[in-house]
This record gives structure tokens, C-alpha cells and sequence, in this order.
């Protein structure tokens, strides 16, 4: 849940990198601006959450740069980006993976998740987004 954008940096370095920028309702005032489905269940279990992927550094794992809470219902994340989609949206499609594709998939998957687990961090939503 929450809602995703793309931005691209253009401060003084002048280098455009791109972030994924996530924005988490903390209450109903702030689900309803934002249009997502649901409000986050509490701030404290999302700022565990991202705090618990800043320290998963993986290259299986998404990165996470920045976090903080804005206006004091929305909790924003600035990520790093995937280009491409997610695996949900080439599934969602009904794209059929060739078997070695679909193998990479799994492999990479069961690598960022071993590596979280060697964080002691139990993950427990996996989902192809």
C-alpha cells in the first residue's frame, strides 16, 4: 500500500539521478489525499520496517536513501529506483516468463531474502511488486 513516483534529482550537482519516492498514509485524512487503499498500521511499524531495509544493504534488496514523516500523517521513503516495473506488473500483463527467467527471479528473490534473514529479520508479505 501507499503510493509510489518516480523524481529525479536536480539539485546542485546537476546529475538527474532518479529516486522512487513512497508515500504512506499514517491516518484516514491522509489515505483520502493520497488515493491509496489503506493506511499504514502504525508509524512506529513502518519506521521499523524501513529501518530494518537501510540496514539489509544487498544488492538483492532495494536500498533505501532517506525517511521521515511529512505534515504528520504521511511517512515518505525515498528508494532506490527500479527501472523497468515490477515483477507484478510483467505477471499482471500475462507475460509468460521463459523458465530461465523465471529461475533468475527466484534466485535473486531467495538471495535478498537469505540475506535478510542473516539480519534476523522475518519478511513476512513477500509479494511480486
Amino acid at each position: 500500500f501507499g503510493a509510489v513516483h518516480r523524481v529525479v534529482d536536480v539539485g546542485p550537482s546537476g546529475r538527474g539521478a532518479g529516486y522512487a519516492v513512497k508515500l504512506q498514509a499514517l491516518d484516514e485524512t491522509a489515505r483520502k489525499s493520497l488515493e491509496v487503499s489503506k493506511v499504514a498500521a502504525s508509524e512506529e511499524d513502518v519506521i521499523k520496517e524501513v529501518r530494518n531495509l537501510v540496514n539489509a544493504r544487498s544488492e538483492f534488496v532495494i536500498n533505501v536513501f532517506e525517511y521521515g514523516v511529512a505534515n504528520g500523517n504521511v511517512f515518505w521513503t525515498v528508494l532506490e529506483l527500479c527501472e523497468g516495473g515490477t515483477l507484478g506488473d510483467r505477471l499482471a500483463t500475462g507475460e509468460v516468463l521463459e523458465p530461465e527467467v523465471a529461475w533468475r527471479f527466484v534466485v535473486q528473490i531467495a538471495k535478498g531474502i537469505a540475506d535478510i534473514h542473516d539480519l534476523h529479520i522475518i519478511h513476512r508479505d513477500i509479494k511480486a511488486q
